[in-house]
């Protein structure tokens, strides 16, 4: 049998348009700014500046039932960096996988508009010892339900597709806890959050 899926490929390829296809989950992502305290052994204490990002998938998001809803979950990858102290003269990487659990408090306003308190349970996976964590945030956050077609085109190429599912931006306090070892550290910070709809489509690149 004749394998036409790369004769296909190389015809497009030495035209100079290559073609893809791709999909998107319902996605959050989380990125704050603020202190880290860090302490172990000794009561030694370690004061930094830290950011923390974090990027799941929410997959009540694509359910135009649920938009009203007052609870949500997600799961995804969190990354905390601290940057260098007089202490340590190098900066650090905290990272591993969460659950996220978050509960809505709905604001009556002429635009869809709600609070969130959630909870985050994570693992530290890069350290000696593997550790745990865990997260909370308190925000506000102004959503809305995307259902439509796009299409844009530039020099290097064209895509079209369908996005359906919440958009979301969102303004939040944020602390959490590690425990790894014989260490603990702290982070408290102020962040913002935007959700984006799920997606899929066909495109093609201009080379």
């Amino acid at each position: 049998m004749i394998r036409t899926t790369p004769i296909f490929i190389l015809l497009f390829s030495l035209s100079g348009c290559l073609p893809y296809l791709w999909v998107t989950p319902p996605a959050k992502l989380d990125i704050a700014g603020g202190v880290t305290v860090q302490s172990g052994q000794g009561n030694d204490v370690k004061i930094s500046s830290g950011i923390q990002a974090s990027a799941g998938i929410y997959p009540l998001q694509v359910f135009p039932d649920y938009f009203e809803r007052t609870f949500d979950s997600g799961i995804g990858y969190s990354l905390l960096y601290v940057s260098p102290n007089d202490d340590t003269f190098v900066a650090q990487y905290f990272h591993g996988p969460y659950l996220d659990l978050i509960y809505f408090v709905p604001i009556e306003a002429n635009i869809p508009l709600r609070m969130f308190v959630s909870g985050k349970g994570m693992a530290v996976l890069n350290t000696p010892k593997w550790g745990a964590g865990l997260s909370g945030q308190v925000g506000i956050e102004i959503f809305d339900f995307t259902d439509n077609d796009f299409e844009t085109c530039s020099g290097t190429g064209c895509n079209m597709g369908r996005a359906y599912g919440e958009s979301s931006f969102a303004l939040f306090l944020e602390g959490s806890q590690l425990f790894y070892g014989d260490q603990q550290l702290s982070f408290f910070g102020f962040g913002l959050s935007f959700r984006s709809p799920a997606t899929t489509g066909i495109g093609w690149a201009i080379f």
